[in-house]
């Protein structure tokens, strides 16, 4: 009788653990002294100082011209910004990154929580679950219809918990560049230093990709693509252009350690016979990159995809970043599994 027991015991444990977690969550109540209130321009020199306390350096440097440029210059809206303030003293911060996707023609609003901190004197404390409650039940107000991110391993539990639907894996793929990893090419330069000057003006000619309409996309206009690839402060992004612009590589290098990748972050097909220009593009890199290797995000079934399995690109079943999603109001959400086309430049953290 022993055996039963403890078995139905851990299964009501699966099945009511998420419950109870959030109902004692419910209940944890803030100290009297702190406020909930949404993030004022004033607050920025405080903001900045908690990101570096709790969070340290990242790729995009804690500047005050990297901050205006996520969260008050972004193509969508200004961000959603709330800050937990403590006698004066800013000591919570939850920010959603305002986004937008189409889908059959029709836009569809949603946010991505980013610069999440909680000084480390305050952690465990309750304040990240009230921070996120408020500002969900606000973007909700606003129409905004889902929240999507790629959460680390360590925080995708808290997600999940807090009602977040697993969409699984993002497809990533990589092509070894041989050549490099032997040590017998020669040539190219790994030169990533500051942005490239150019690359806003060659994005503004370009005309928009072509849409996938059963999809959720990024629509890929030349505010998006500026905004996301020219004007971002510190970060350097190459772009690959057809001679007849109907096809496009945008792509940025990164150091993992003795090896250095290059990710394609979008890969445009922006005319009649982009398909071929595109894979010539890809050639075109391999020749031209002094990375080790190659990587991409492409969802499965699309044409980005095959033409870059047809590139010698590997798909890579247990790399890539999870992507979880949740519905904010009443019928609305996003969809899971997909229909989903979503790139590196879409998921790229910073």
């Amino acid at each position: 009788m022993g055996v039963p027991r403890v078995a139905a015991g851990r299964a009501a444990r699966r099945l009511l653990g998420p419950v109870v977690d959030q109902l004692l969550l419910s209940r944890r109540q803030l100290p009297e002294t702190v406020n909930l209130r949404l993030y004022d321009c004033d607050d920025e020199p405080r903001v900045l100082e908690l990101l570096a306390t709790g969070l340290g350096p990242g790729r995009l440097q804690r500047t005050s011209a990297a901050w205006r440029w996520k969260h008050e210059q972004g193509p969508f809206g200004r961000s959603y910004v709330l800050v937990c303030e403590d006698d004066g003293q800013i000591v919570g911060l939850r920010a959603f990154l305002r986004w937008r996707f189409e889908r059959d023609g029709q836009h569809i609003e949603a946010v991505r929580p980013v610069d999440t901190v909680v000084h480390p004197e305050w952690r465990r404390r309750g304040l990240f679950t009230a921070m996120t409650r408020e500002l969900v039940n606000r973007v909700a107000e606003d129409g905004v219809r889902f929240a999507f991110n790629t959460p680390n391993s360590s925080s995708r539990p808290g997600y999940l918990k807090l009602g977040w639907r697993d969409a699984g894996r993002c497809p990533a793929l990589a092509k070894p560049q041989w050549r490099r990893l032997l040590g017998t090419a020669h040539g190219g330069h790994d030169d990533d230093a500051g942005a490239d000057p150019t690359v806003g003006g060659m994005l503004a000619k370009l005309p928009v990709a072509v849409a996938r309409p059963d999809r959720f996309t990024t629509p890929r206009t030349a505010a998006y693509l500026k905004w996301r690839y020219a004007d971002a402060p510190g970060i350097r992004y190459r772009l690959l252009v057809s001679a007849d612009r109907t096809a496009a590589l945008v792509t940025t290098r990164t150091r993992r350690g003795r090896w250095t990748e290059e990710r394609i972050c979008e890969s445009l097909i922006l005319g009649a016979g982009g398909d071929r220009e595109l894979l010539r593009l890809v050639a075109q890199l391999a020749h031209e990159s002094p990375a080790h290797f190659l990587t991409a995000i492409a969802s499965q079934s699309t044409l980005e995809r095959s033409l870059l399995v047809r590139s010698g690109f590997l798909p890579l079943s247990a790399v890539g970043p999870r992507l979880v999603h949740r519905g904010l109001g009443e019928g609305s959400g996003a969809p899971s599994p997909p229909p989903w086309a979503l790139s590196a430049g879409d998921l790229e953290l910073f």
